[in-house]
């Protein structure tokens, strides 16, 4: 009987390629000072104000223009979907940024790896990982994705022809026939300016909420 490859590893590879041109690239906020106890209050407020002006909440974006999945992510407000590049899938970033001039851009592409049991996925994952040998597991784990159980995978990977040494951030979701794979990946030398901003973003996907059904206009009547 020949040789079938398991599923996730052809997916994997995908995943790995693709993910090589991306990254995420947000500044850190810069500290403030200290305040006097009656001012805090109001500062947090404002503070909360801002944070929530600078990002929405969207929906994350399908190759066809009339797809998405149905989870939603919080991202930049100039941010959207991005499907001019040549990737397998949907890119959410700038308008006008190119996954080499702006690594923030978030790749969103489906795999056929079912997540119907996270732990097991996992586990062959970080086997993998050893035996190939091509990155190092940084961090793995099953995480609750707003109720939604998923994978949270940190990768370094190592320098390639075309670019540094890298860490891959990627969160796994379920789907109904399969999985979706939500990647960033960011340069060793922009890691810590860059990390925290990529780990909130991407720890604040989740489920989208289920659309009402669309009601029937009723039948005309005839005759009494």
């Amino acid at each position: 009987m020949p040789h079938r490859p398991h599923p996730f590893a052809l997916t994997a590879l995908a995943a790995a390629g693709a993910a090589l041109c991306l990254g995420a690239a947000f500044l850190a906020a810069p500290a403030t000072a200290a305040v006097a106890p009656s001012e805090a209050p109001s500062q947090a407020t404002a503070a909360t104000a801002d944070m929530a002006d600078s990002t929405m909440r969207v929906e994350l974006p399908g190759f066809s223009k009339t797809d998405s999945y149905p989870y939603t992510i919080e991202v930049p407000l100039t941010w959207g979907p991005r499907r001019d590049l040549a990737a397998p899938g949907a890119f959410l970033g700038p308008p006008s940024g190119t996954p080499d001039s702006n690594p923030e851009m978030v790749l969103i592409h489906s795999s056929k790896v079912k997540l119907s049991d996270p732990a097991e996925i996992l586990s062959y994952i970080k086997a993998n990982t050893e035996k190939e040998a091509k990155a190092t597991l940084e961090e793995g784990k099953v995480e609750d994705f707003g109720g939604a159980q998923g994978l949270w995978i940190v990768r370094r990977l190592p320098p390639a022809e075309l670019h540094g040494e890298r860490v891959h951030f990627w969160v796994k979701l379920p789907l109904p026939d399969g999985s979706l794979d939500v990647t960033a990946t960011v340069p060793v030398e922009k890691l810590d300016a860059l990390r925290p901003e990529i780990e909130k973003m991407l720890h604040s996907i989740r489920p989208a909420e289920a659309k009402p059904a669309k009601k029937e206009a009723p039948e005309s009547g005839g005759e009494s």
